[in-house]
């Protein structure tokens, strides 16, 4: 199939999904002005992610009142929450602060449109049919594959560097993307809700939409430090 063809299925499967359809308008809205604040940075970069950990918090929250030792479990989670969107702060920080986390990010969504992709059209065995059904093991290696060679692509374009390591690294990724992903979804699945909210129409809430993001970040930092030394 020519790439004209796979544009067409794409086509054809975003008018018959209407729920990815609207995954693909809200991702056209919110990704210009999520790149802007990371490109500004300062006061805008400060607010974005202030509000992101706001609400992620909150959403949790509202997930934590529904267990046993509520208290506990909610104090874990923020700080979780906050010690991973903090490693994204410290990254913006960095110097070339904005093109780490411009490749944070793509390497992310990348890891999430392939594991997408990969589940819908390949499918096959289930990852964690009891803590996310719609999890396959295709959708991890698309995952790993895309988040791989576009976080390869975008060190070797912004940095001038390559190697086989990125792409490994990146791949790597792809896996603990899809713990944070599935940690995530064992808690909405423990308490009985389909999304974490609905602030963002097509993709819930707004932890539905960082859950690989937060611990992705994490290791990140503690990379580019490993490799460069901490500031």
């Amino acid at each position: 199939m020519n790439i004209w063809g796979v544009k067409g299925v794409l086509v054809t499967y975003m008018l018959k999904d209407s729920k990815f359809l609207k995954r693909v308008i809200s991702s056209l809205v919110m990704i210009p002005a999520v790149l802007a604040c990371v490109y500004y940075g300062g006061i805008y970069f400060q607010i974005f992610l202030a509000l992101l950990m706001v609400v992620a918090v909150y959403e949790w929250w509202k997930m934590a009142f529904k267990v046993k030792y509520s208290t506990i479990v909610g104090l874990l989670g923020s700080l979780y929450i906050g010690v991973c969107l903090g490693a994204i702060y410290v990254l913006r920080e960095e110097d070339n602060g904005a093109l780490l986390v411009f490749s944070l990010f793509a390497l992310v969504w990348a890891g999430d449109t392939g594991a997408y992709f990969a589940g819908k059209f390949v499918g096959g065995a289930k990852m964690a049919p009891v803590l996310s059904p719609n999890k396959t093991w295709a959708g991890l290696i698309g995952g790993m594959m895309a988040g791989g060679l576009v976080f390869y692509y975008m060190v070797a374009v912004f940095f001038e560097f390559s190697s086989l390591w990125v792409f490994v690294f990146g791949a790597f990724m792809g896996i603990i993307g899809q713990a944070g992903d599935i940690a995530v979804s064992a808690m909405k699945r423990f308490v009985g809700v389909k999304d974490t909210g609905n602030i963002i129409p097509g993709h819930g809430g707004i932890l539905d939409r960082i859950d690989a993001l937060m611990p992705v970040s994490f290791f990140v930092l503690v990379a580019y430090w490993a490799v460069f030394g901490a500031v």
